[in-house]
């Protein structure tokens, strides 16, 4: 069930420069974050333009404006809901310094082998490496060696 207009606090001024769609869009983005949970039901536009004393059409640009950005949901046929908030799943790639020291451990690392070797002509081919040229091999990471 909608909810009621007359629960929507604030008041429009006509006399400010800012356009009264904007002015409706903000008084009702209030009225969202202090009284209506997720799922909850707005009250209806006509409602809304009988409340301010607006056109359906002013009242109609503002939701549509929050529906833009996401804060509101129309469901045809039943009204428009408040949405329910998008997770935020920003991926910040951390070093594994970082990581370790995030989640309160020492970052550590221990070389378990280390040696040189002469380039394959199978690793030469699929690492673009210098056939027969030595290599360092430490736990599955190479890097060239370098001649003096």
């Amino acid at each position: 069930m909608a909810a009621d207009a007359r629960g929507v606090a604030g008041e429009i001024d006509r006399g400010s420069g800012t356009a009264i769609y904007i002015q409706l869009r903000e008084i009702l983005r209030a009225y969202i974050s202090d009284s209506c949970p997720p799922g909850s039901a707005l009250p209806s536009e006509r409602d809304l333009a009988l409340r301010f004393g607006l056109a359906r059409m002013t009242v109609r640009q503002a939701i549509d404006a929050l529906v833009g950005e996401e804060v509101l949901e129309r469901v045809v046929g039943l009204g428009t809901f408040v949405r329910k908030p998008k997770l935020d799943l920003q991926v910040k790639l951390t070093s594994y310094s970082e990581e370790m020291q995030r989640r309160g451990m020492v970052p550590a690392a221990k070389v378990l082998s280390f040696e040189q070797i002469g380039a394959s002509a199978f690793l030469a081919a699929n690492c673009r490496w210098t056939r027969g040229r030595h290599w360092c091999v430490s736990g599955g990471c190479c890097w060239r060696t370098v001649s003096r």
